[in-house]
């Protein structure tokens, strides 16, 4: 009975299941100062229990239990010579990627482990590992706190252990950002002739405010000279008249990327013998500068993870498995993955050229100077078949699905069905203004009118802002608020709701809007720090408030808890083309531990759509996306 207590407090580490009194789970403690947490630890696999009791035991299930072991059959070593020496685990959010992730660091006896992880899901990996190595392994989050640099020299020093970063954090170990100058007489940079960050569209310099300093000069770009000097203007600024000088605008400097090798050096010397990419999307760029770092890491086992590793574009395939695998296969000889781009492309995707606005081909000069059409990616020629080659590819669905939703349709308002004929008709509607007066909002690309009929089906547009950008009208016509009181006041009453948009100025006018009715909410957004997160986060679990607005971008992955007192979600928009964020945005919702209703599991969502507007040919459109997705990532590797 001694592994029954904990060695640190001596505290009994077996407590009853919350909603199963008969059975007991084994937790572990983690002592941090006078905090004392408890983490659950799964238990070895039981054969004899399914997937839903291995669960409700607390237990490894026996679907974890194949691919834990599948993946450690792909370590080469002198015993193992055939090994791949890596692993895609594509499994649906929520079948227990990090637990696997922690079976397989533990198991496999790994010296020197490198885990890369998105920052919020850091504590999460840290406390899986722990866990599962019943405290035996308390992996070192490298960061940039004094205790996290410390880490990051011990681990560039070569001690052993599991180091956990974020791909961020590692990039700005390994690039440098360097300001550029133009050259001198003598072929050397001119420090006194700085390089300009230059606008694309107007071919001046990018310009911003100075604020410091008593000058309120505007540099500007002297076309015949080349040259930058300053010049005495006069500019309207927000709150002011035309007689007002503004303040001091300076030029941006450009920089350029600098790559310093930092850890093919250091680990050159000091090898990894594991490396873990959580959320492996994040490489699916293969010019990045996290796919360049790692690659930059030297041969070790991989484990790249991720339910959507190519997000929405099969083109993505190739940068996240040629990472992977990078070598040959040593029984044929042949590269597990092809190397050369194009000719990968050409073997298993379909593609069409890019066309311009007057419907003649786009071309572009390629890496030889040749020109060549810009082709789009369309779709795999046989969905599945690239992922049938790979020598370790993983993927199950969740066991819980996500529900249809359901589907609540509404007509626009007056006021938003005469914006959304205008746009079509004339590109262009009539909108109000921050002075109270009607303005002339008009569309000059074809993006942008999408992207204005988007969102005139969250409210009627206006120009409120200072700024003049685009907004909605304080009380203007919200069309979708009357379903979505439907749901908070009678048919979800009294429950709370996660609300989603893809709109951050949608989201907090739609929290305004909701406020004054006296619905208590608050919004999450990308712009809120990861403090502020973390505190938004607990103060809905603790109850705090009812309602949590959302944007779908800076919700997708990381955060876990809300489950479990929240089950309802309505959809005011979604992220367009997009069914990866959706996806992973519902599942902080549709996880394992969600909260049970006198035993039942009564999780629903709602979607909000708007008749005769975009919102039904995007949301058509996001279905069949899905599918090919999932089409694409499916292969025959069900346990």
């Amino acid at each position: 009975m001694h592994n029954d207590l904990c060695p640190s407090c001596g505290a009994f580490l077996w407590k009853p299941h919350d909603d199963f009194p008969e059975i007991m789970l084994r937790f572990v403690h983690l002592h941090e100062g006078r905090k004392v947490r408890e983490i659950l630890k799964f238990l070895p696999c039981d054969p004899s229990l399914d997937e839903r009791e291995a669960k409700k035991h607390g237990r490894i299930t026996p679907r974890q239990e194949w691919a834990i072991e599948r993946i450690l059959e792909e370590r080469r070593t002198s015993g193992n010579p055939e090994g791949s020496d890596g692993a895609l685990l594509a499994d649906d959010m929520g079948v227990g990627k990090s637990g696997q992730l922690a079976e397989v660091l533990i198991r496999g006896g790994f010296q020197r482990a490198l885990v890369v992880g998105l920052p919020d899901t850091h504590l999460q990996l840290r406390d899986r590992i722990y866990a599962q190595s019943d405290g035996a392994i308390l992996p070192r989050l490298m960061n940039g706190t004094i205790a996290g640099r410390f880490n990051l020299a011990a681990f560039l020093k070569g001690e052993p252990g599991v180091f956990i970063a974020g791909s961020h954090f590692l990039v700005a170990q390994d690039f440098e950002s360097r300001p550029e100058y133009h050259d001198g007489e003598d072929g050397k940079p001119d420090l006194s002739r700085p390089k300009w960050k230059m606008d694309s569209k107007t071919g001046w310099p990018k310009l911003k405010e100075r604020t410091t300093g008593p000058d309120r000069e505007v540099y500007l770009v002297d076309r015949a000279e080349g040259e930058i000097g300053p010049a005495q203007v006069r500019r309207i600024v927000e709150a002011g008249t035309p007689d007002q000088i503004g303040p001091a605008l300076l030029p941006i400097q450009a920089t350029k990327s600098h790559h310093l090798a930092t850890f093919r050096a250091k680990l050159k010397k000091h090898p990894v013998d594991f490396i873990g990419l959580d959320e492996c999307q994040v490489i699916a760029n293969k010019h990045s500068q996290a796919r360049r770092t790692l690659l930059s890491m030297g041969n070790a086992f991989k484990l790249a993870m991720s339910g959507t590793w190519f997000l929405n574009n099969p083109d993505n395939m190739h940068s996240v498995t040629r990472w992977v695998w990078p070598g040959d296969d040593p029984i044929t000889g042949q590269k597990y993955v092809e190397s050369n781009h194009a000719l990968w492309k050409a073997m298993y995707l379909t593609s069409v050229p890019v066309l311009k606005e007057d419907g003649n081909v786009l071309y572009r000069r390629d890496h030889l100077g040749q020109l060549a059409p810009v082709m789009n990616t369309t779709g795999e020629k046989e969905p599945g078949a690239f992922v049938a080659t790979l020598p370790c590819y993983i993927r199950r669905e969740a066991d819980d699905p996500i529900p249809a939703p359901l589907m609540l349709y509404v007509d626009p308002s007056p006021a938003q069905a005469e914006q959304i004929a205008d746009l079509k008709r004339d590109l262009m509607t009539w909108v109000w203004s921050h002075e109270g007066t009607e303005e002339p909002l008009v569309v000059n690309m074809p993006a942008e009118l999408h992207t204005r009929m988007r969102q005139v089906t969250i409210g009627e547009l206006a120009l409120t802002r200072p700024d003049g950008s685009v907004d909605f009208a304080r009380d203007g016509a919200f069309a979708k608020g009357a379903p979505l009181r439907y749901l908070l006041e009678e048919r979800w009453a009294g429950q709370q709701v996660g609300i989603y948009t893809d709109s951050k100025i949608g989201a907090h006018w739609m929290a305004a809007r909701l406020q004054r009715a006296g619905v208590d909410v608050r919004v999450w957004s990308g712009d809120l720090s990861r403090g502020a997160r973390e505190k938004l986060k607990q103060a809905f679990i603790r109850g705090e408030f009812r309602v949590l607005i959302s944007t779908i971008q800076s919700f997708g992955v990381g955060i876990d808890g809300l489950q479990k007192v929240c089950d309802k979600v309505a959809w005011i928009s979604d992220v367009e083309g997009s069914p990866a964020l959706n996806d992973q945005a519902i599942r902080r919702y549709l996880r394992p531990g969600r909260l049970m209703r006198n035993g039942r599991d009564e999780f629903e969502h709602a979607r909000i759509l708007m008749r005769d507007s975009v919102d039904v040919e995007s949301f058509q459109k996001l279905i069949g996306q899905a599918w090919n997705m999932r089409a694409s990532m499916t292969a025959a590797t069900a346990a």
